[in-house]
């Protein structure tokens, strides 16, 4: 799949007329078979007929709804008419039926690479004061994490506090009748959000937005072997602020987890019927965390094939680091279906076709092929191998000679 989604140059601009066969038997099969329309859809995607995929694509899932391939080329077909919101609302309803399908994976990309544009829309120009939820209006127990960067220790060390945050984020979420706005989305808006006032002000300005009643920042320090974390939480309901703190030695990576959030249940005054039990902690060593980490960065920046390769590093330390296999399937499958502008959703189609290949219009154009030259019953495979014109996919084997020649 990574060596799929690195091949980036643009196709050649292919034409209807090249596939005139293929395209005169999918339009005649389209009258009764959904698997005929969704074909006709990629073909004529692939030719440049946008608008004609899109009402064949359209025709197509109302008939079969299980379709994972369908779906995918129906949202790409709104992505290339320049309607992201629409093509948002197809992907978001097609089937994950086969976690191995590479239509059901490059979905779930284009599904992050358009929420990311929309979150990139709606934090270009933040809202004004008085367009901010009011605090009366955000939930008390919806909490934003945001991350910190740690100061000193050894260069692989830098990103830690990023990673760290993360994991408290996730343990809050996994607290009973709490929720936490997902760490992507929080450092997302924070990144965003650049022009805001600096400080407490910003982290709070980007809490309302995201509707947390509570925002929870840090800092982190790293000297002589030990890690020193300092954690402030803000109410913006009422406006509270708490305070929790823990040194450990850098091996001992989990008991500071624990610590801290031991003390964050407590000064939230939550219950637990058995805290042993039912505290969550993740008990991430620190090697794995420090390839989490700069995985989180390398994302951050935009490169996936690194940030991927680090999130399974921190699995093979690892196995049952559940944030790192989010992170890796996440930007594997943002490898796999990324693609902006047209020439780029081009090259995606050329990219997926070519490691997916259609036997069924494989079988038309063998069948065309025995049609156009009178063959007939007595068509068969020959030894030889004929190029097909540029674009389709695979080679078919050449004619036979007449009987009798």
């Amino acid at each position: 799949m990574v060596g799929l989604s690195c091949r980036t140059a643009e196709p050649p601009r292919e034409t209807l007329s090249e596939y005139y066969w293929e395209a005169q038997t999918l339009r005649m099969e389209a009258r009764t078979k959904a698997r005929a329309q969704r074909d006709l859809g990629v073909l004529y995607l692939r030719t440049g007929h946008v608008e004609a995929a899109a009402g064949v694509l359209a025709r197509a899932v109302a008939q079969d709804r299980s379709d994972p391939k369908l779906w995918f080329y129906a949202g790409l077909a709104q992505e290339l008419m320049g309607r992201p919101e629409a093509a948002l609302a197809t992907y978001e309803q097609a089937p994950t039926l086969s976690v191995d399908s590479p239509y059901s994976r490059a979905t779930k990309g284009r599904i992050a690479w358009l929420r990311e544009g929309a979150l990139r829309r709606t934090f270009a120009a933040p809202p004004a004061e008085d367009a901010l939820p009011p605090p009366g209006a955000l939930s008390p127990d919806t909490y934003a994490v945001f991350p910190f960067a740690c100061q000193g220790g050894l260069p692989q060390h830098a990103n830690l506090g990023a990673g760290l945050s993360e994991v408290l984020s996730r343990n809050l979420d996994q607290l009973q009748g709490l929720d936490a706005v997902d760490p992507g989305r929080v450092r997302a808006a924070f990144e965003l959000t650049a022009a805001a006032p600096a400080g407490v002000a910003r982290a709070a300005r980007v809490g309302r937005m995201l509707g947390a009643g509570k925002i929870v920042g840090g800092t982190c320090t790293i000297q002589d072997g030990r890690i020193a974390v300092d954690l402030v939480l803000r109410d913006l309901t009422t406006e509270d602020v708490l305070t929790v703190s823990s040194e450990r030695p850098l091996e001992a990576l989990p008991a500071l987890e624990r610590d801290l959030m031991d003390q964050l249940i407590d000064a939230l005054r939550i219950w637990l019927p058995n805290r042993e039990r039912r505290t969550p902690v993740t008990g991430i060593g620190l090697d794995a965390l420090a390839a989490y980490s700069q995985g989180l960065a390398r994302e951050a920046a935009g490169d996936l094939e690194r940030s991927a390769a680090f999130y399974r590093e921190a699995l093979a330390l690892q196995p049952r680091f559940a944030p790192a296999l989010a992170r890796a399937e996440a930007a594997e499958t943002k490898l796999l279906a990324r693609g902006t502008g047209e020439a780029g959703l081009r090259a995606l189609i050329a990219r997926l076709e070519a490691h997916a290949v259609t036997p069924y219009l494989l079988d038309a154009r063998l069948q065309q092929v025995g049609h156009r030259f009178g063959f007939g019953t007595g068509f068969g495979t020959g030894s030889g191998i004929r190029p097909l014109p540029p674009g389709t996919l695979g080679e078919l084997p050449a004619p036979p000679r007449p009987t009798g020649n």
